[in-house]
């Protein structure tokens, strides 16, 4: 038989528990629905982009600079095309030069320009990248003036959006642009008085809006420097072999 002594003093037990998880469930929900707020504030966000913005300085050649497009510095062929290739020379004035690049140490120092396409989404590539996903394929063009020990490195390349969330250099997505015909960046030691130019892939949620920032840390003697900022605003249409 049951002893109604045993369920009564069981009955307060049978209550705290059932009081427990209702309290869990309902911190779970409350955790969850955090969770989603917080995501859905990091996509509208754009406090990170704003902060560093009200630091540049248009009048002199700092760490923020702007995206090029291709016919500010590639002459345009006859036929209207415009396919942009690794080896062609910028050809703009001083003043463009300081607006859009991306300066650590002044004119003689380390310097950043960029370029991207618009963001794309070959069947290929997305089967790489993986479900909700884009690619986007950036141009960079970086030069020392007097800097000795600067090293170049695909690497410490990555993609900023507004709030700041980081997405680095995508092996897939840089692997597109060399199977486009274009080449890519590789590392290498930048000497003073040199530049180098190349291409880098960057594989983004396929639901995140510009302007975004191509973000380089330059490494002096393997130490990394301050970072470098381009503002993404802005983009190329996309090659031919993208489509």
């Amino acid at each position: 038989m049951t002893d109604p002594e045993h369920n009564e003093a069981s009955l307060p037990t049978q209550i705290r528990l059932r009081l427990f998880w209702l309290i869990m469930a309902v911190l779970l929900a409350a955790t969850l629905a955090a969770c989603t707020a917080s995501d859905d504030a990091r996509v509208d966000d754009s406090s990170y982009l704003d902060r560093l913005l009200d630091t540049d300085d248009a009048t002199h050649c700092d760490a923020i600079g702007w995206a090029m497009i291709t016919p500010e510095f590639a002459p345009t062929p006859p036929n209207g095309e415009i396919r942009p290739t690794a080896d062609v020379t910028p050809t703009m004035s001083a003043e463009y030069r300081r607006n859009h690049a991306a300066c650590r140490g002044g004119d003689r120092g380390i310097r950043l320009m960029a370029s991207c396409f618009e963001p794309h989404r070959d069947p290929e590539l997305l089967l790489a990248l993986g479900p909700e996903k884009m690619g986007l394929g950036c141009a960079v063009v970086a030069d020392d003036g007097t800097v000795p020990g600067v090293l170049l490195e695909p690497a410490d390349f990555s993609l900023v959006d507004a709030a700041g969330e980081a997405y680095p250099m995508n092996l897939a997505a840089t692997s597109a642009e060399s199977v486009a015909g274009l080449t890519l960046l590789q590392t290498q030691a930048l000497a003073p008085g040199s530049e180098v130019r190349g291409y880098l892939g960057f594989a983004l949620p396929d639901n995140l809006e510009p302007p975004y920032l191509l973000e380089w840390t330059p490494r002096v003697n393997t130490t990394p420097e301050e970072p470098l900022w381009i503002v993404l605003d802005r983009f190329m249409a996309i090659p031919a072999p993208f489509r």
